[in-house]
């Protein structure tokens, strides 16, 4: 149980470390791109705003729909749609390493903002829980394993183990703010992969052990 809850600090304190800009973005019917809220004083004056670009210190440009680009790859089924996706997500995360992005919008008024670490407060509810669930799964995992260390209880381990994983990872997917940090980017696809075809692996082998036949039929 230390081993989980260890791990899952030290996950909490990665995505904890990793700059973000407190704002929340929506798209509109036709397809634009809104400030929707935002905590960082410079941006609220443009709340309810187009936006047009976001633009790094070091002039790379991200287009005005990356902060509501979909978090996850793993359920886009086009190679080209699914590494493009990718592309423009990684830009967002570099730009936001960067010490100061410029926020443009399309009636000419131009926002400078500064990426800040999130903190463990700023991972958000919804992040802190699935952390929480992640942890829960794999303590019973342990505990089935120990109690009764058999085939049976390893495969129970193994399919907990891969949902605990694809909740961590969920996780990362859920923290408030723009962009996401860069190892859960890096690492989710596989990751996900791996976990989906453990719990996959462990659910054949659930069916090849059970149901037993009765000892009389």
């Amino acid at each position: 149980g230390l081993a989980g809850a260890a791990l899952l600090v030290l996950w909490c304190r990665l995505l904890a470390l990793e700059p973000s800009i407190d704002a929340s973005f929506r798209r509109v019917p036709d397809g634009r791109v809104v400030l929707q809220a935002s905590g960082d004083p410079a941006l609220q004056v443009a709340v309810g705003r187009v936006l047009a670009a976001v633009v790094g210190a070091d002039g790379q440009v991200a287009p005005p729909d990356s902060p509501v680009l979909a978090r996850s790859s793993r359920w886009v089924v086009d190679d080209t749609a699914r590494t493009d996706l990718h592309a423009r997500q990684t830009l967002l995360s570099d730009l936001l390493r960067q010490p100061q992005l410029m926020f443009q919008f399309d009636d000419g008024l131009q926002v400078r903002a500064t990426p800040r670490a999130r903190g463990l407060p700023g991972l958000g509810a919804v992040a802190w829980l699935m952390g929480a669930l992640a942890l829960a799964l794999y303590g019973a995992a342990v505990v089935v394993l120990l109690d009764r260390p058999n085939r049976s209880t390893a495969v129970y381990a193994a399919l907990v183990l891969g949902q605990a994983v694809n909740l961590l990872l969920t996780s990362g997917e859920t923290l408030p703010g723009l962009g996401l940090p860069p190892l859960p980017l890096r690492t989710d696809l596989v990751a996900r992969i791996l976990a989906d075809a453990v719990v996959a692996g462990s659910l054949v082998q659930v069916m090849m052990l059970y149901p037993h036949r009765l000892p009389l039929a």
